[in-house]
């Protein structure tokens, strides 16, 4: 289970969990004990809540059903039930107002029916178009604050979700904690380190190493390449199998970098052929943006070294969307 991680400033609080609910990794340490949230009404605009969940059934007060259009805003995909949980972590007395969406055209109805029913608190972490932005304005013109998640994108420019650049929201992105590691990858001439994300595989050891790449990925490449610590680049993983992987252990390679493709059924071919198993790769092995397997192999090209680093410093989080938006 990842970490979650409070930043907090007076009574405005960013929350964030990089994995499934996880509530007893919420730590409140800054609010005094007395704000419990007794008597607030917080709404929460997601994928509904599970209403029986043993940590949450006492808080659930009323909700709404935007895409069966009913009175039962059961989720089904988790992630609203998170966001219900990190909220009652953190104020365990509060009454939650839940209203499950499917997409943005219903978060302005959402909104509306938060309002209406009392909310004093707004969260909302999807995206939503201008519709949505004025409805969060109808919220706030009652005194009603608005908090809206950043979004997903990364840190390129114009990445943050139109909502929660609204003049008046409070917008949330998400820091990684100090004393969590996460790896960078680094090199002459990039502006911006590359996060590792590693899968089912044991971190790469921190250092300095050649990179090579491998897009023509066949047995005979592999054997005629001087791989030993190396970092090895590969553009996509349509002809990976496990023999492939095999040499490329027994070459004693770094890590292995994979572009992330579109068609997500690829990547789970490396993954496995077993839906019920995870496999363990004996490589260091890590999804990354096509974008960055495109700087990598430049810097392949102009043989520069990359060097590997652990960081565990208190920052923002690598997918985390920061800006700056049109507005700023």
């Amino acid at each position: 289970m990842k970490k979650s991680i409070i930043a907090s400033l007076s009574f405005i609080m960013t929350v964030t969990c990089m994995s499934s609910y996880s509530h007893a990794e919420v730590k409140n340490t800054s609010i005094p004990q007395q704000y419990t949230g007794k008597g607030v009404k917080v709404a929460i605009i997601d994928s509904g809540i599970d209403r029986e969940h043993p940590d949450l059934k006492k808080n659930y007060l009323k909700g709404y059903d935007f895409i069966e259009n009913d009175h039962d805003p059961q989720d089904t995909n988790g992630h609203g039930t998170h966001v219900a949980g990190i909220v009652k972590k953190t104020a365990p007395d509060v009454s939650l107002l839940v209203y499950r969406v499917g997409d943005g055209k219903s978060i302005p109805k959402a909104i509306d029916r938060a309002i209406a029913d009392g909310a004093q608190v707004i969260n909302i972490s999807m995206e939503g178009e201008e519709d949505a932005r004025q409805a969060a304005q109808r919220a706030i013109n009652k005194s009603i604050p608005v908090v809206v998640a950043n979004g997903n994108s990364g840190p390129d420019l114009w990445t943050v979700n139109y909502l929660s650049s609204a003049p008046e929201v409070i917008s949330v992105g998400n820091l990684k904690q100090r004393g969590i590691s996460q790896i960078l990858l680094s090199a002459p001439g990039i502006q911006q380190d590359i996060q590792y994300r590693g899968i089912y595989s044991p971190a790469p050891k921190p250092g300095k190493y050649p990179i090579v790449d491998l897009s023509a990925l066949t047995l005979e490449a592999i054997q005629k390449e001087d791989l030993k610590n190396k970092i090895v680049i590969l553009d996509n993983v349509n002809n990976m199998n496990e023999a492939l992987l095999q040499e490329l252990h027994k070459k004693e390679v770094v890590a292995m970098l994979v572009a992330d493709e579109d068609d997500r059924s690829e990547k789970q071919g490396i993954q496995s052929n077993n839906k019920n198993k995870a496999p363990a790769f004996k490589i260091p092995l890590s999804i990354i943006t096509k974008k960055e397997i495109q700087i990598l192999e430049k810097a392949a090209k102009e043989q520069k070294i990359i060097t590997i680093s652990h960081d565990s410093e208190e920052r923002i989080y690598f997918s985390s969307s920061h800006g700056p938006t049109v507005e700023s």
